[in-house]
């Protein structure tokens, strides 16, 4: 048991970690260990009933005093879903894998960014978990949340103060424009004559950044994926989150740009519902 004394709090009360016998395995545990969730299920399908299936998982689970193993059986991504619907972690982490084609979101972790009941937190191939936090810390000093004026974003916004208030640290609201479709001002342009929609998106940034005590706005142009993610390797945050909207296309394929994130950010990217 942790000393509720010296610990910090934990960013989520149950977490729930995927782990298969890869290396995108040990990163989804290590993942889901620096959240310092009061309850630890380390969820790991097997094809078979199989002896090995359980052997692994115990010898797995051994080394985290903390957690509790959670063995089953057929399809990965519809199991886990069907265990998630009933035990309700209230995150799911998994590590997505390389794959063969370029671009390509893992089916297991494509398939629990649209299909689980609750948020889904990707570490993204090549990303290592950081070290656990020390008392007083949240488990990320850097929280950045991308949002524009819908609902889903603004409850993604909500889950990225609740966890930036964990520890100190940094919050930024990060929103992508169009590129700007007026260069310079209209000549004889009245108050009638036509905004340009970046600079009306940038002003609704400022406002609601004005909102959130701390945070910082970074207005960016361009493709909002690409945009998002090479802000993200240069200023470095320690989590991206972000959120899953699920309409008929992105039930069939993740969205482009929650994809994009869980295939190329530099951190883990937390998934909203």
């Amino acid at each position: 048991m942790r000393s509720s004394g010296s610990a910090p709090r934990g960013a989520f009360a149950h977490a729930a970690a995927c782990v298969d016998r890869s290396d995108a395995g040990r990163r989804a545990l290590a993942e889901a260990r620096r959240l310092l969730p009061a309850r630890l299920s380390v969820v790991h399908v097997a094809a078979a009933p199989r002896l090995t299936g359980r052997r692994f998982l115990r010898a797995l689970v051994a080394d985290v005093p903390e957690a509790e193993p959670v063995l089953l059986w057929g399809p990965p991504a519809d199991r886990i879903v069907s265990w998630a619907r009933e035990a309700r972690p209230d995150v799911v982490v998994a590590a997505s894998h390389a794959g063969r084609m370029a671009g390509a979101l893992g089916s297991t972790a494509r398939r629990l960014a649209i299909a689980a009941p609750c948020p889904t937190l990707i570490v993204p191939p090549g990303v290592e978990p950081g070290s656990l936090p020390a008392p007083g810390e949240g488990p990320y000093a850097h929280v950045a949340c991308c949002i524009d004026d819908s609902e889903a974003s603004m409850r993604a916004l909500a889950e990225a103060r609740r966890l930036r208030a964990l520890g100190p640290g940094r919050l930024s609201l990060v929103h992508v424009a169009p590129r700007a479709l007026i260069e310079e001002p209209v000549p004889g342009g009245g108050p009638g004559a036509p905004r340009d929609i970046a600079t009306d998106q940038r002003d609704w940034l400022a406002a609601t950044a004005a909102g959130v005590p701390g945070a910082q706005a970074v207005a960016l142009t361009g493709v909002a994926a690409d945009a998002a993610v090479a802000w993200a390797r240069e200023a470095g945050p320690d989590l991206i989150v972000a959120a899953a909207h699920r309409d008929a296309l992105e039930r069939a394929l993740l969205g482009s740009f929650a994809g994009h994130l869980a295939r190329e950010a530099p951190c883990p990217a937390l998934l909203t519902r």
